[in-house]
């Protein structure tokens, strides 16, 4: 009876060991570096930059203004990685800028927001 008993903890251990060394399921954290939330920009073109970090390693951005998609940027696999795109609003006020990325094993994160004034 002590050995089956020890022999379900031994079972029972190395299932969790290697349920928790399995792929995570959880996409990149993304935030955007610029323009800041809050930021009043010119009217005129806008740099857009984003960071993300994924275990898995970053393998694409996705820039937004407001629900609609502006481009997607290639990122290169590293844990940490950057990307920019060009914005050129075509007129003044208040818009909504989103990033989000995707890490190599095809898990999306959360998007990062910043709202901006332009004008």
């Amino acid at each position: 009876m002590t050995r089956i008993i020890v022999r379900c903890v031994v079972v029972f251990a190395v299932a969790s060991f290697l349920a928790a060394c399995g792929a995570s399921t959880q996409g990149p954290t993304t935030w955007l570096d610029r323009p800041l939330d809050g930021a009043t920009v010119p009217l005129g073109p806008v740099t857009i930059q984003a960071h993300a970090s994924d275990v898995d390693g970053v393998a694409v951005f996705e820039f937004f203004v407001h629900d609609n998609p502006l481009v997607t940027v290639p990122a290169e696999g590293f844990r940490l990685c950057e990307a920019t795109s060009g914005w050129n609003p075509t007129e003044p006020g208040t818009y909504n800028i989103y990033a989000r990325a995707t890490d190599s094993q095809g898990n999306v994160g959360p998007y990062a927001t910043s709202k901006v004034t332009v004008g």
